[in-house]
């Protein structure tokens, strides 16, 4: 919610800053420890797949605006892995097909 949009706006205002990278990475990270199967229900599952999905959208729209910054080429590609979907490859972009 609030946090990831706080880092997004640091994504926006300065791409190369990796320490918003970094926080995103652990935000992620928290993400997918809340919805891991078996510890979560199913709707919770649910919403942290969206949620990484949600945010390799977001990095694609950086990539495209800064397309010679890494981080947010690295950072979807380790989200379009995490969520495993079809969705979120086709949402990440062609290259991770």
């Amino acid at each position: 919610g609030e946090e990831y949009e706080l880092v997004r706006q640091a994504f926006f205002t300065e791409p190369e800053d990796q320490s918003g990278w970094i926080y995103h990475r652990w935000l992620t990270a928290q993400t997918l420890k809340g919805g891991a199967q078996g510890l979560a229900g199913d709707d919770e599952v649910k919403d942290a797949m969206e949620t990484l999905r949600r945010e390799a959208g977001y990095c694609r729209e950086v990539s495209e605006m800064e397309p010679g910054s890494k981080w947010p080429v690295v950072t979807r590609a380790r989200l379009v892995r995490a969520t495993g979907t079809e969705d979120a490859r086709v949402e990440a972009g062609d290259e991770f097909v």
